[in-house]
């Protein structure tokens, strides 16, 4: 049986954790990199937005943000370069708007 190839793009050689979660949460394993000073950056401390540099804070990209729980945040910083939302983004914020209405919306039991 042929080795796996070594640019395996799932492969923990080439994944690291990301430098900008904050310890006391989950770290993130990413591939990604600042476009600056190529720290490992993950997508939840920073959504990526095509066409618009991948900075850390370091270098001058703002605040981490956590787009994982947050992603009104997020949403409003990208709108207000005039960058188009990442859809992923739209999507995760529909459904924690959801789950916050069913949730006033349930019956709780005595």
């Amino acid at each position: 049986m042929p080795a796996a190839a070594p640019s395996d793009r799932f492969s923990g050689q080439n994944m690291a954790d990301c430098g900008f979660c904050p310890p006391t949460g989950r770290r993130f394993r990413t591939q990604r990199q600042c476009g600056g000073c190529s720290q490992p950056l993950c997508l939840v401390c920073r959504p990526e937005v095509p066409g618009q540099p991948f900075r850390c804070p370091d270098c001058g990209g703002g605040s981490v943000e956590d787009a994982l729980h947050m992603p009104s945040e997020a949403i409003a910083r990208i709108q207000g370069t005039g960058a188009p939302v990442p859809f992923w983004l739209t999507l995760l914020q529909e459904r924690m708007q959801t789950a916050a209405a069913s949730v006033d919306d349930a019956v709780i039991p005595e």
